[in-house]
């Protein structure tokens, strides 16, 4: 539990004795005053550093109870990536800017806007759209751009099938359809009526018959 807090750090009640939490160990980010992150009563996970038993001194960190993010800061980020950082300290080469608690990355003067009053941007507490330029893990640095973040990303080329042309058929006249072939069946030979055959046993006339 946090037993007091002061400039340069805080002590800790670990039940019986008090250990020091040094400034430099209370957070993986940049911290100006222990008050930010800690309070007097706050029950706290720590790491025991050394024990010194003539000075009766014993060194605690709580940052070293947590993941170290640089750890796997190459896993969350990549070099182009978009990032909203914050303003935590301005220096005559540029400014630094935290895009998580315990990653930082240095903005360089040559990275603002051209033509921008760096005063006018760059203040503690500031947010700015960012782009990554480089991560170095092992050394704990990285790079960032604030001119660069609004460059539009390139796009590859694509190549796209042409679209099938379509037919176009409004107000077209419709086509008339050929008219259909009309077979014509012969007709067949009449039957000669009742009336125009002869009687039975009477032959037919011939002209030889016929009077002169």
């Amino acid at each position: 539990m946090v037993s007091n807090l002061a400039n340069f750090g805080a002590f800790v009640d670990l039940g019986g004795a008090d250990g020091l939490v040094h400034i430099s160990q209370l957070a993986w980010s940049r911290v100006n005053h222990p008050s930010e992150v800690l309070h007097v009563g706050q029950e706290v996970e720590v790491q025991v550093l050394s024990v010194d038993k003539e000075k009766k001194k014993i060194a605690l960190s709580i940052k070293r109870a947590e993941v170290d993010p640089w750890t796997t800061v190459e896993q969350r980020y990549t070099p182009g990536q978009v990032v909203t950082g914050t303003v935590t300290k301005i220096a005559p080469f540029g400014a630094f800017a935290r895009i998580e608690d315990g990653i930082e990355g240095l903005i360089h003067l040559s990275e603002l806007t051209p033509g921008t009053d760096p005063k006018s941007i760059l203040h503690e507490g500031a947010q700015l759209q960012l782009r990554i330029l480089r991560i170095d893990a092992e050394r704990r640095r990285l790079g960032l751009s604030l001119r660069q973040a609004d460059e539009v990303d390139a796009i590859e080329e694509t190549t796209e099938m042409p679209a099938q042309e379509e037919v176009e058929t409004e107000g077209a006249a419709p086509q008339e359809s050929a008219p259909a072939a009309v077979l014509e069946t012969p007709a067949a030979p009449s039957t000669p009526s009742l009336e125009s055959l002869p009687a039975h046993g009477e032959q037919p006339s011939s002209k030889r018959d016929q009077a002169p």
